[in-house]
């Protein structure tokens, strides 16, 4: 695949009033979710990220993982949006930077010749929201469940941005009595 036909995609749980973690980045609150059908929802990641060849992730969401244990994400490059150094003994991270244009390209390049090979964005909301800002993200999908958080760290945080208009690609029933919503950003 070339990286003109590489997508570069959100896939994401969020709360029904647009959290994806709480404010101190838990995100504890899925596991209630998570226990209603674990085989379901691990069929959905495997079919996702069997076409993902790099991630790419902000700096909160990349210290979260790492409290997860073992790298959930096999031999996928991963690429972190940060401005400052890691400190973490990770192989599998192949770049670091705050220049959102940049990490996208290597990502990019990084998956180039792997099959699929699309870019998945794994959070946080303010990566996610820098990248839409920048033009980069081509689909969103979202597992949006029925919950109300009340307050936590949004997927879109407050940005002034002028509205930014998608399609929608698809609005089903999802998995864990959410609704999955996928839009398209380049129209």
């Amino acid at each position: 695949m070339t990286t003109s036909q590489q997508k570069v995609r959100v896939w994401i749980a969020a709360s029904a009033d647009g959290y994806i973690a709480t404010s101190d980045g838990d995100i504890a609150w899925l596991d209630a979710f998570n226990a209603r059908d674990p085989a379901g929802l691990q069929a959905a990641f495997d079919g996702f990220i069997a076409d993902v060849g790099a991630i790419v992730m902000g700096r909160s969401s990349f210290e979260k993982v790492l409290t997860f244990g073992a790298w959930p994400y096999g031999n996928r490059p991963a690429f972190i949006v940060t401005s400052r150094p890691i400190s973490a003994d990770a192989p599998f991270v192949r770049g670091t930077g705050s220049d959102m244009p940049e990490i996208i390209a290597r990502a990019k390049q990084a998956c180039s010749g792997q099959g699929p090979g699309h870019v998945w964005v794994d959070g946080g909301g303010i990566t996610i929201s820098g990248l839409i800002d920048a033009g980069l993200i081509d689909e969103l999908d979202v597992l949006c469940l029925p919950v109300l958080l009340g307050n936590g760290i949004p997927l879109f945080p407050p940005s002034g941005r002028a509205p930014v208009m998608f399609t929608s690609i698809e609005s089903r029933p999802g998995l864990l009595g959410g609704t999955w919503l996928r839009l398209n950003f380049k129209t």
